[in-house]
């Protein structure tokens, strides 16, 4: 059972991981993208 249960919790890890990773690369491109376009794009965005 235990085996069973640490196998569960590294993949639940790894997918977490990976999430992580994936959710920071898209927020550091979206920034970066956003600096690029200037503050016209910020001010549609916040309205």
């Amino acid at each position: 059972m235990s085996e069973i249960t640490f196998i569960f919790t590294a993949g639940m890890t790894g997918v977490f991981l990976s999430m992580a990773v994936l959710y920071c690369s898209i927020r550091l491109t979206t920034l970066a993208s956003e600096s690029l376009d200037g503050s016209k794009e910020d001010n549609k965005k916040n309205d």
